[in-house]
């Protein structure tokens, strides 16, 4: 459930890379602004990002352009040969307790390495080694893509990388493509209910400072501003001040809770 690792690191980025420009995919990526070495991508990973950013930027190039023409669904499949993304998609992504209060960021691997690999997963232990979530008593919001790189199942052309969208409707194409695209979750941090909020997670009724790791395995609309659009997403929080199960909200307060700031979550972070 604690985050606080995250706000601290970032407030403490500084640029070093040790690729060449032209390899890096563009946008605000954590991985490559960061001093901390555990964080960085490997070649290969940058090297699939990087094609990954490009075919998705195509993806929402053409989306933007089918639905200012009048929207509806797109003439194209996805992830091939590039295009729109249709109006509605949910995975299975079934939830998993979190077995400690600060094991929210393994559980979320595990549900996602759970779904990817049918139902297969590593134990929550084994993959807080990996995360470094015992020492932190957190979980680094990059560890937590270490994790999910480590363990779940890719589809060719992906990897996971943490992200900061610069506008709702762009945080929106990203998890369209991570769901329709690729069939995989996209997992966020969140401030699920703060004493300030004015929107709040229904897994979490009782207001606290928190930062949280949740994944979202659904969503509903064209794009995020269209009426009714919504989010199904997998919380592991039972017994943790939250709720462990399925649950869906609307997109604008999905958007809220992600980007809300506190002492436990740095804000506006995604592993897509």
């Amino acid at each position: 459930m604690k985050l606080l690792g995250v706000f601290i690191a970032a407030l403490a980025l500084s640029l070093v890379t040790s690729v060449p420009a032209s390899a890096d995919p563009p946008g605000p990526y954590l991985a490559l602004n960061n001093n901390d070495p555990a964080s960085a991508l490997s070649p290969q990973e940058r090297a699939t990002l990087a094609a990954k950013e490009r075919l998705f930027q195509d993806h929402w190039r053409q989306h933007r352009k089918i639905q200012s023409a009048g929207g509806g669904p797109s003439p194209y499949s996805i992830p091939n040969p590039g295009g729109s993304w249709p109006l509605s998609v949910t995975l299975g992504v079934s939830p998993k307790q979190q077995e400690l209060y600060y094991y929210c960021g393994p559980a979320s691997t595990q549900a996602v390495e759970s779904y990817s690999k049918q139902g297969s997963f590593h134990s929550q232990g084994t993959i807080a080694v990996t995360e470094n979530t015992n020492n932190d008593l957190s979980t680094y919001v990059w560890r937590d893509r270490v994790g999910l790189n480590t363990y779940v199942q890719m589809p060719s052309g992906f990897v996971y990388a943490e992200y900061q969208p610069a506008s709702d409707g762009e945080w929106w194409a990203r998890l369209q493509e991570d769901i329709a695209g690729y069939g995989l979750p996209q997992v966020v941090t969140v401030a699920p209910h703060d004493s300030d909020a004015t929107a709040w997670l229904p897994s979490w009724p009782n207001a606290i400072t928190a930062g949280h790791f949740i994944v979202l395995g659904g969503y509903y609309g064209y794009n995020s501003s269209d009426s009714g659009a919504s989010v199904t997403y997998a919380d592991s929080s039972g017994g943790f001040s939250g709720g462990t199960g399925t649950y869906s909200t609307s997109s604008t307060t999905m958007r809220y809770v992600i980007v809300k700031t506190n002492a436990q979550h740095a804000g506006n972070w995604i592993i897509w």
